[in-house]
């Protein structure tokens, strides 16, 4: 399951496979594109809050968060309700991955900073994609990082050379984020990766968290 689906970016991946799959996201568009994706291995795609879960099948064996929409809920309290929600709808014994955002400022003082740049992408017919991310601005008191996301494209039918958008992500100190997951008795901690440039998946643990982290909970 996935709480925040989008175009079903993700799901369609197990749906390949003849996996069955859920989600949910905000906008009816995406949902009616991960409709056309999943096919008939969709048990439940729904429009709906992230943070108030609405599905009728369930609870699901696995829960995952990857595209790190979860960053975008701005404060602690709202990513609490999160939790709360995707954990009522995953089966006790379940794992649940979720891609979370560490602070950083010690590393970056001077900005904007380059958080990574990747592609390119193939793009059917035969068109490519290229993505970059950057942090323009900080602000510590808030734990919010302001974020600029470039994509470049090239032979791309009906898209333009250049696609540019600005968004506030939620950064957490690490400390912070551990006395939150305290408060949640369900989920325990298993392990936590990132991907790096040119190493690949690094698998990291408590007091080494940084930057875009995929943090895995199984739900007791």
């Amino acid at each position: 399951m996935d709480p925040a689906c989008g175009p079903a970016t993700w799901l369609a991946l197990f749906s390949e496979k003849g996996v069955r799959v859920a989600g949910n996201d905000i906008c009816s568009e995406m949902i009616d594109i991960a409709v056309e994706k999943c096919g008939d291995t969709a048990l439940e795609l729904i429009v709906g809050d992230m943070c108030d879960l609405q599905f009728k099948k369930g609870p699901f064996e696995v829960t995952f968060e990857l595209a790190g929409t979860c960053g975008l809920l701005g404060c602690e309290s709202k990513f609490t309700e999160f939790l709360k929600s995707i954990l009522e709808h995953t089966c006790s014994g379940g794992m649940i991955l979720l891609t979370v955002f560490f602070h950083e400022l010690e590393l970056y003082n001077n900005f904007p900073w380059v958080v990574g740049e990747w592609g390119p992408f193939d793009v059917a017919p035969q068109g490519k994609a290229w993505l970059r991310y950057e942090v323009l601005k900080s602000d510590a008191a808030r734990s919010i990082d302001r974020v600029r996301r470039t994509v470049r494209t090239l032979d791309v039918s009906q898209c333009s050379d250049s696609l540019v958008d600005e968004y506030d992500m939620y950064s957490w100190k690490e400390d912070a984020f551990w006395k939150m997951i305290a408060k949640i008795p369900e989920l325990e901690y298993v392990t936590s990766f990132r991907y790096d440039e040119p190493s690949g998946i690094v698998f990291t643990t408590k007091g080494e968290l940084s930057g875009e982290t995929t943090v895995i909970f199984t739900r007791n």
